[in-house]
């Protein structure tokens, strides 16, 4: 059978023939049910009946970013006034999420913040003109100041304080969901608990002796203190920066990274690689010596997480980082690590690039990598990318991949207009039911345990002979079902993140070692067709323009 035969057969078998049996396809993809809205104590039959494993074992999960103030407005005007705390979110909110297939919730942005911060952003004309471009009827209530400038690692009283905080554990851990929360360990904010206490006051980097009688505006507070920033950009004028080459204040920061490990099962750590020694070398390593500081012989990192370890060995460490800095970090013992490096390539639409990238990189470092297509910090995906066939294609790459699979509150909606950190709310817009019915979809697929503890490899696609397989990328993972005698499964994925039909073949020994006939399934349309080890050397695909295919067998 020639090439070209090969290609019309599998598109007549894939699109006409051979439709699974609903109950057939749930098989592979494990059930699915709607919420019953009965009673309050007749829930839906969760769609992932599993605890997440200890990271070291697991080779993906979903977690889901929530902004925590704005979720409390958005939920209040869902269900009324009586939504003021964590504590008084309604049950049913968890228990959809895990059944859209999330493992973990960051609620992102619950510690106190001061006033400090929330007055210079309804203050500062700059400030307004930009929450005005993403919010057009912004007033003074919309605008709640910014999450990562915090003065204590308590929790926020608009969101019920400590006990709103204990509320909400119990509730997740009823819907089966950990609990992921921030550490931002960059800087406080200016009227942070240490602001006014003299004894901490070496705790922040400070003006150099001669410069402190009258302290550049641009740089530091009216009491010397510096601002935060990154070596970049400008002053974070909410902020205070810390000293890490200061062994007190590291010591004062373990403290308090320990006492967020105590209220959940992840932390996020803000900006982690601004405190490597080598960037505070360079963001701030004049002034220190100038203020009699010396360079530590050890980074704060590796100190700070043996230290964790030692009481709290489970707790997942995510770094945001950027400038190439994720496997350092991850050798100094983050569970995972922003890959803005992927997100960025991903966006450039270079097929070359992306099969590059993701063919050079481990599996190790991919499942110990987060990936995303949006989140608080980056424009809404269905914008970023141009449209929804893109931003999806470019989800599907990104969450078929070992690693975190880490979505936004309002991704799976297709939301365009993006919620400021600074803000409680974004412009109002419709729902994209298409959208939806994709990542409904993906997400229950990504919720068997294969892409959780299975082995991912990459596939090369042969191109030379193969005119149309350059639009093409492909990936497989295996397990075994200990549950099923040893069973071997395999998921073998197919992406085209082009803007035309992809059409390519992979040799069967390379979807499969160990069986001689196998029958694909593809688990977006339900087609399925029997393929033969003697019969057919080869298992090809038509993919149309920024769609994905994956097949089980």
């Amino acid at each position: 059978m020639n090439y070209c035969s090969v290609i019309l057969l599998l598109f007549v078998t894939n699109f006409v023939c051979g439709r699974r049996t609903e109950e057939n396809l749930l098989h592979h993809i494990g059930p699915q049910k709607p919420p019953s809205k009965n009673t309050g104590g007749d829930f839906m039959q969760l769609l992932v009946n599993r605890d997440l494993p200890q990271y070291s074992n697991s080779k993906g999960f979903i977690l889901y970013e929530i902004s925590s103030r704005a979720w409390l407005y958005e939920l209040k005007e869902k269900y009324g006034t009586r939504i003021n705390s964590l504590a008084d979110i309604p049950l049913s909110e968890f228990y959809e999420l895990k059944a859209g297939g999330v493992d973990m919730v960051w609620m992102q942005g619950i510690w106190k913040i001061g006033n400090y911060g929330v007055q210079l952003d309804r203050k500062d004309p700059k400030s307004r003109e930009f929450f005005l471009e993403k919010l057009p009827d912004c007033t003074d209530a919309d605008i709640i100041g910014s999450p990562y400038a915090v003065v204590e690692y308590s929790v926020n009283d608009e969101l019920g304080g400590d006990r709103g905080l204990k509320a909400l554990r119990e509730k997740l851990k009823a819907a089966d969901l950990k609990l992921m929360l921030d550490f931002v360990p960059n800087h406080m904010a200016v009227d942070c608990i240490w602001s006014n206490d003299l004894s901490k006051r070496e705790y922040f980097v400070l003006a150099p002796p001669e410069e402190r009688a009258n302290p550049s505006p641009d740089l530091y507070l009216p009491d010397g203190r510096a601002y935060g920033r990154d070596p970049y950009s400008g002053a974070w004028k909410d902020s205070a920066q810390l000293n890490y080459w200061n062994q007190s204040l590291r010591n004062a920061m373990i403290c308090n990274l320990m006492k967020v490990a105590s209220m959940c099962d992840g932390i996020r750590v803000d900006m982690a690689m601004l405190i490597l020694n080598d960037v505070i070398e360079k963001t701030w390593g004049d002034i220190l010596r100038k203020n009699h500081y010396n360079r530590p012989d050890k980074e704060f990192w590796e100190e700070a997480i043996q230290k964790l370890r030692l009481t709290y060995p489970n707790t997942i460490l995510m770094a945001e980082v950027y400038w190439n800095l994720d496997q350092q970090l991850q050798d100094l013992g983050f569970d995972a690590t922003y890959d803005k490096t992927l997100y960025d390539i991903i966006h450039s639409n270079n097929l070359d690039n992306i099969r590059s990238y993701l063919s050079s990189k481990s599996e190790q470092f991919l499942a110990h990598s987060a990936h995303f297509v949006e989140n608080h910090d980056e424009p809404r995906a269905t914008k970023y990318f141009g449209s929804r066939a893109i931003a999806n294609s470019a989800a599907s790459i990104s969450f078929t991949l070992p690693g975190i699979r880490f979505q936004f509150h309002g991704e799976w909606q297709g939301k365009k207009n993006q919620l400021d950190i600074h803000l409680r709310r974004a412009a109002w817009e419709p729902e994209d039911p298409e959208t939806l019915a994709f990542y409904n979809k993906l997400n229950q697929i990504l919720s068997h345990d294969i892409f959780h503890q299975g082995n991912w490899s990459y596939i090369n696609i042969e191109k030379e002979q193969q005119p149309e397989a350059w639009r093409l990328m492909a990936w497989k993972w295996r397990w075994i079902d200990t549950s099923d005698n040893n069973k071997v499964i395999y998921r073998l994925v197919v992406i085209n993140h082009s803007d035309s039909q992809g059409i390519g073949c992979i040799p069967f020994d390379e979807a499969v070692a160990e069986m001689d006939n196998i029958e694909l399934v593809e688990l977006f349309t339900g087609s399925s067709f029997p393929k033969s080890r003697q019969s057919d050397n080869q298992i090809c695909f038509v993919v149309e323009p920024w769609s994905l295919q994956i097949f089980a067998y």
